[in-house]
């Protein structure tokens, strides 16, 4: 089995019918149908009902057609995410108050060695205060609840 028969098959499926199907694909009616007949055959099961005038979805086919989008952007999400990994992928930028990261002051210094871009800076609390219009500090008020 491969993508591609998952990806006629869901067209089909979403189509019921092979004409608009094949449009859709940019394939003929005839190679659709065949690699429709060669993927039932090799589940062993009906995936369509075909009369002269109609296609439909038996339980089965309800059934796969679920697991073909799923699979489908399964592989779709990780293409994604592989792309973006081996392009360097997106930044995570973190930066931490000083006296708020605690006894863990090595850590970012561990995180910083991951192999994925990661930029870790730490901040008096008064920067990240002022600059994220932070309370400096909370007091709770005298006899309110």
């Amino acid at each position: 089995m491969e993508l591609r028969h998952l990806r006629y098959f869901t067209v089909l499926a979403e189509e019921l019918h092979f004409s608009h199907a094949g449009e859709r694909l940019g394939i003929e009616q005839s190679p659709l149908s065949r690699q429709i007949r060669d993927l039932e055959t090799e589940l062993k099961v009906r995936l369509l009902e075909r009369t002269r005038r109609s296609t439909r979805l038996p339980p089965a086919g309800e059934r796969f057609l679920i697991d073909a989008r799923r699979i489908l952007n399964d592989v779709d999400l990780s293409v994604r995410g592989l792309r973006a990994f081996s392009s360097g992928g997106p930044t995570l930028r973190m930066g931490l108050a000083e006296g708020l990261a605690g006894e863990a002051m090595g850590r970012p210094r561990r995180l910083a060695k991951c192999p994925r871009k990661l930029s870790v800076s730490t901040l008096p609390a008064r920067v990240l205060a002022a600059k994220y219009r932070l309370p400096r500090r909370v007091r709770p008020r005298v006899g309110s609840r």
